[in-house]
């Protein structure tokens, strides 16, 4: 399931659900407040959590989620035992100042403790601030190659887009007077902003990092034993080599389906497109 937990989609969330159903497009797209987790195929189907983000909380501004906050709300919304989930928000797999933990961890540790273990997830967050590709994938800012002068290509493709971002504005307000559904309007903002998008697309590839580094995964321990309850009684370290291989190869394998080495953008953020030529 693709869930916003912004209060509203704003322009780049809408392209983000529009992008992303083009990998998931059997997946139900949902706000928060009407999200129904409990018809999800768990642990197959991951649940995607749209937002902007920090190491602290989630959310659009004033409507903000700590991870405690939003443990509870992914509890009254019937969060399965088993889900796999994946936070896209910015600087969500970054330790906090506080508490010396990324967002995602903080979110497993709630969701356990509030449902007294009965519910465990296995949460992944990135490393950074988050941009979506033209495919669907999504990837972290690599502040090393995020310098000044990229920060002002950035401005400059915004500032020549302004036409179409203010088409866009105007097209939400219209459609949600009319009550248009989230992927309706997703689609219509994707289609009139495809020229500053096809920009941001290209200038997103020069400041990122490989999809790998752009992730940070919550411990495996809790959700190791959520799927096997008898890890630890028997040739402990043999079953736990067995499980960590076992979900490290399906992570690697759905990661594949979103970014394969074989796609464009994974060529050219290794830099395999220029031994080609």
């Amino acid at each position: 399931m693709i869930c916003v937990v912004d209060k509203v989609a704003d322009l780049g969330r809408y392209v983000v659900i529009n992008n992303m159903l083009k990998l998931f497009p059997a997946h139900e797209v949902s706000y928060l407040s009407d999200a129904d987790f409990s018809k999800m195929g768990v642990p197959k189907e991951w649940l995607y959590l749209l937002a902007h983000g920090s190491p602290d909380e989630v959310g659009s501004t004033g409507h903000e989620y700590t991870a405690t906050a939003l443990a509870t709300e992914l509890l009254k919304c019937g969060l399965k035992n088993g889900t796999k989930i994946e936070v896209r928000a910015c600087s969500s797999g970054v330790p906090s100042d506080l508490v010396k933990k990324p967002f995602a961890d903080q979110l497993v540790d709630q969701i356990r403790t509030q449902s007294k273990g009965a519910v465990i997830v296995y949460a992944q967050g990135f490393t950074g601030l988050g941009v979506i590709q033209e495919d669907g994938s999504y990837l972290a800012k690599d502040k090393r190659k995020n310098d000044s002068e990229k920060e002002k290509v950035y401005e400059k493709i915004i500032e020549e887009g302004k036409s179409e971002i203010e088409k866009a504005k105007l097209f939400v307000a219209n459609a949600l007077k009319e009550k248009l559904s989230i992927t309706e309007i997703a689609k219509g903002v994707a289609s009139r902003t495809q020229n500053v998008f096809k920009e941001l697309y290209k200038h997103n590839l020069t400041v990122t990092k490989l999809p790998e580094p752009s992730m940070s995964s919550s411990s495996l321990i809790e959700y190791i034993e959520s799927l096997d309850p008898g890890w630890d009684t028997e040739k402990p370290s043999e079953r736990v080599r067995e499980l960590i291989e076992g979900i490290r190869w399906q992570a690697v394998y759905e990661w594949a389906e979103t970014v394969p080495p074989s796609s464009k953008l994974y060529r050219v953020l290794t830099g395999q497109d220029l031994l080609d030529k």
